[in-house]
């Protein structure tokens, strides 16, 4: 049985979409977290923390598949990629289009940079948590349903081979026989979830929790 997060007084929102590229100049991976129709988070990642992430993740990944634990790691890694692969083809992943609407970035003009994260799944509703530390003491916390998670686990296995760092999110899925579609190069592709309401929860690390008040009020 998976650990779970306790809940978390940092507020966690509406889930609309989530973006990754890796920005070459600063040598980091660029996070665009959009939480409502107009207001989004814009995280910058440097290569020790997305070590972290794709270690975390990466166990949500067997968690996800729940393989057995008397499995061997090869068999185990084999059938949590393809349960991975088999759960990211249900999320909305594609080339990342212009907002509609200028953003309200809660995070400032440009990226903040993330001290710290934190993955693990919540008690009660067993929802897979994901949380961001940055700034002195503040905590943006997504609640994700299953293929999401999945979704965002793919978007960044996928950018973390072109920041060619050296580091890989789960092994590749065998080969098909039947042919596939093309996979699209870009630079940036956006997550866009099946509408999810989340709830709060607490994390993990308490010197971390502080209230993040909104740009702007809910409508």
């Amino acid at each position: 049985m998976s650990p779970a997060l306790p809940p978390t007084k940092a507020p966690i929102d509406m889930l609309h979409s989530v973006r990754i590229r890796f920005d070459p100049l600063e040598d980091r991976l660029e996070l665009v977290i959009r939480v409502d129709d107009d207001g989004a988070y814009r995280l910058h990642l440097t290569r020790r923390i997305a070590v972290k992430l794709a270690s975390q993740l990466q166990i949500l990944a067997g968690w996800s598949a729940a393989v057995p634990d008397t499995v061997d790691p090869v068999t185990r890694g084999s059938i949590t990629a393809s349960h991975h692969t088999a759960l990211a083809a249900h999320a909305s992943i594609a080339p990342a289009a212009p907002s509609a609407s200028p953003l309200v970035v809660h995070t400032g003009a440009r990226p903040v940079l993330v001290s710290d994260v934190q993955c693990g799944r919540r008690n009660g509703d067993e929802k897979w948590m994901l949380a961001f530390h940055y700034g002195e003491r503040e905590t943006l916390s997504l609640a994700l349903e299953q293929a999401t998670l999945h979704g965002i686990i793919e978007l960044l296995r996928r950018k973390l081979q072109e920041a060619q760092w050296g580091l890989t999110l789960l092994p590749e899925p065998a080969p098909r026989k039947a042919p596939q579609r093309r996979r699209r190069s870009c630079t940036e592709e956006t997550l866009r979830p099946p509408p999810e309401k989340i709830a709060g929860g607490r994390c993990a690390r308490a010197y971390h929790r502080r209230r993040i008040g909104r740009s702007r009020p809910d409508a």
